[in-house]
């Protein structure tokens, strides 16, 4: 028998610490849940219980996800559209989705995807702080088997696990918030992008004329491409992976290439990035018969409608989704171009007026006493 002073009181106190403390954050996730982490929460859990009631499905990153509308998409073509995609998703992210929604019972008539190549050159660490939010265990030793970087699998174990670490972030931001009298704005802020994302169908619309200057146009280029190969392995593995997996399904699939803003397209022409991914997408051509590229790059978009270098604002996004939409209408009724160059842009009527964060934020102002206690 173990004596009593003999007990490893520190111990028990630690952990007795540590429960109350992850008991604590778990019946407070809206305080410290950082708000952009919930497109990875919501459209994850979407692809499992959702997609199966969905004929077109969307995939991808914030390009798609901020991009594609499913409301301007469903008056188009038709058919019931839901926006998986999440910010900062790399192929890995659409392979895990798309899994996930076929194994849900999804029988998708169509298929949206994008992969930008800033995201086919980054490694898994882009997203250390999301993966815990997104994928299972398995999930997680996979990616860590094909990164080749098992330390990754214990690092989400334990984020997977300890609130206090997979949430650090928020936790941070809503700590300072409270210091500053305002313990309830990430609240409110995680409410306000909840009903964003549900509203608008996994999509997450940004608000009109934010206009943020990042600065030197060379610098931002150097640190988004660090790897001169250009794209890591296993991003090229899981992007064949995610055409392997539609393909054997007999899905169609519509590759989107997003329009960039003025200064980032010219840029990615000059240092020969639109050439290395122009070799990228002949060859998924050759191989996918089922594969159509939708490209918006020539279609002149002007800076007003980019809030940032990468992103459209609602008035882009209505735009690139209609002329989306046109496009699938046209390849169902029987035209063969395999390579389309959507049409120059063009402001369209704001109708629907679809909600953007912004509007968001004053509805959940509005009724935030009743939303939040």
């Amino acid at each position: 028998m173990i004596a009593i002073n003999r007990l490893p009181y520190g111990l028990l106190g630690l952990i007795a610490l540590i429960v109350l403390t992850e008991t604590f954050f778990a019946r407070n996730e809206l305080h410290y849940h950082a708000s952009w982490t919930w497109g990875w929460n919501l459209n994850g859990k979407a692809a499992k219980t959702k997609a199966a009631d969905f004929q077109v499905l969307a995939f991808g990153d914030s390009q798609v996800h901020i991009g594609v509308l499913p409301e301007i998409l469903e008056r188009t073509t038709g058919e019931t559209t839901l926006n998986l995609a999440v910010i900062g998703g790399q192929a890995t992210t659409s392979v895990f989705q798309l899994r996930r929604a076929l194994a849900a019972g999804a029988k998708p008539k169509a298929i949206l995807v994008d992969f930008f190549p800033l995201l086919l050159n980054r490694g898994i660490e882009e997203n250390e702080n999301r993966w815990p939010n997104l994928l299972s265990v398995g999930e997680c030793f996979e990616l860590a088997t094909a990164a080749g970087d098992l330390s990754f699998f214990g690092r989400m174990m334990v984020a997977k696990h300890l609130i206090s670490c997979r949430d650090r972030e928020g936790i941070r931001l809503g700590v300072m918030s409270a210091l500053k009298g305002s313990p309830l704005t990430q609240i409110a802020e995680g409410v306000a992008f909840q009903r964003n994302l549900t509203k608008n169908k996994g999509a997450f619309v940004l608000p009109r004329n934010l206009a943020v200057d990042l600065g030197d146009i060379e610098f931002w280029y150097h640190v988004g491409f660090p790897n001169p190969e250009w794209a890591k392995s296993y991003n090229a593995k899981y992007l064949k992976t995610f055409f392997d997996l539609a393909s054997s399904h007999n899905i169609p699939v519509f590759w989107l290439v997003p329009p960039l803003s003025p200064l980032v397209q010219a840029k990615f022409t000059e240092k020969g990035q639109d050439e290395r991914f122009g070799r990228l997408v002949t060859n998924v051509l050759a191989k996918y018969p089922n594969v159509t590229i939708l490209d918006a790059r020539t279609a002149s978009y002007p800076r007003e409608v980019f809030p940032d270098h990468t992103h459209l604002d609602p008035v882009g996004a209505r735009t690139f989704t209609t002329d989306i939409g046109a496009a699938m209408n046209r390849a169902r009724s029987g035209d063969r171009t395999r390579w389309v160059h959507l049409p120059t842009f063009r402001a369209l009527p704001d109708v629907p007026p679809i909600e953007d964060v912004s509007r968001s934020r004053l509805v959940v102002e509005e009724r935030y006493g009743k939303v939040v206690r």
